[in-house]
C-alpha cells in the first residue's frame, strides 16, 4: 500500500536529508565512542604495568600500547572482521574454523600480514587517535591512570573505573569525535623561512654541468637587463630632475 501525500507529507529529498543528517551523527558517536573504549583497553594494559612496579614515564609505555592495539586487531579479526585492506577473502576462509584454529588463523593474519598490506579506513583512524589519545594521557594526564588504580584498590568495581574514564575523556578532550580529534592533533611545526639564494644554491648542487651552464648564463643575462633597466630608470629621474633644479634656480636667486 502505497502512502498517500497527506500521510506522508515529507519528499524523498528531504527524507534523504534527515537520514543523512542522523546517520552522519550516529558515525560521530561511534567513532568517539569506538576511540575511548579503545584507549581504556590501552589505559588498562597501563594499570597492569603500574601493578608491577613498572613506571609511566618510559618508552616502554608506548610500546605497551602498541602491542595491546595489536592484541586488539587479533581478537577483532578472530570475530570475523577484516584488518588489512582487499583481504575480506581471507577472514572469511578461517572465520567457519573451530575457535582454537581461528584464534591460531587470526593471529598469523596479523602477525604475518603480507608485505604492503594496510589497515581498512576505519581501524587506521581508530589506531591514530586511540594511540594519541593514550600518549597524551601518559605524558601529561599519569594521574588519572593512578585514580583509576586507586579506585580499583577502594574496592571501585570494572564499571566505576570505565565511567571515571569517559568522564575525565569528556571534560578533557570534548564529548565528540570531532572534538576529540582536534584535541589530540598534533601542534604544527612552523616552517622556517628559506633563503631564496640558499634554495636556487641547493637546487643547483644536484644540477648537471649542462644545466648549471645554461642557469649560470640566464641569470648573468637577467642580472645585465635588472642592471640597464635600473640605469635607464635612474638616468631618467636625474635629467627630470636637473630640468626642475634649472626651472627653479631663478626664483630661488630672486628670493
Amino acid at each position: 500500500m502505497t502512502n498517500s501525500p497527506a500521510n506522508n507529507p515529507k519528499t524523498l529529498g528531504q527524507i534523504a536529508l534527515n537520514a543523512a543528517v542522523k546517520s552522519v551523527g550516529n558515525v560521530d558517536s561511534a567513532c568517539y565512542d569506538a576511540t575511548v573504549a579503545l584507549g581504556l583497553v590501552l589505559a588498562a594494559k597501563q594499570l597492569e604495568r603500574m601493578e608491577t612496579g613498572e613506571t609511566l614515564e618510559s618508552d616502554a609505555s608506548i610500546k605497551a600500547n602498541k602491542a595491546t592495539f595489536r592484541a586488539f586487531l587479533k581478537e577483532f579479526a578472530f570475530k570475523g572482521n577484516p584488518v588489512w585492506r582487499d583481504t575480506a577473502h581471507i577472514v572469511d576462509a578461517f572465520a567457519a574454523m573451530k575457535p582454537e584454529t581461528r584464534r591460531k588463523a587470526a593471529a598469523e593474519y596479523i602477525d604475518k600480514k603480507a608485505k604492503g598490506s594496510r589497515l581498512i579506513d576505519g581501524l587506521a583512524r581508530l589506531k591514530t587517535q586511540s594511540m594519541r589519545l593514550m600518549t597524551d594521557v601518559v605524558t601529561n594526564h599519569a594521574d588519572t591512570l593512578r585514580n583509576l588504580r586507586a579506585l580499583k584498590e577502594a574496592g571501585a568495581d570494572a564499571n566505576g573505573q570505565m565511567e571515571h574514564f569517559h568522564s575525565f575523556v569528556a571534560e578533557t578532550y570534548g564529548t565528540t569525535y570531532a572534538a576529540l580529534e582536534s584535541a589530540l592533533a598534533p601542534t604544527p611545526k612552523q616552517k622556517q623561512e628559506v633563503n631564496p639564494i640558499d634554495a636556487m644554491l641547493k637546487r643547483a648542487g644536484d644540477m648537471t654541468m649542462t644545466d648549471l651552464a645554461i642557469l649560470a648564463e640566464r641569470i648573468q643575462a637577467l642580472y645585465l637587463e635588472r642592471v640597464a633597466t635600473e640605469a635607464a630608470v635612474t638616468e631618467a629621474f636625474a635629467s627630470d630632475d636637473a630640468e626642475a633644479i634649472a626651472e627653479a634656480t631663478p626664483e630661488l636667486i630672486a628670493a
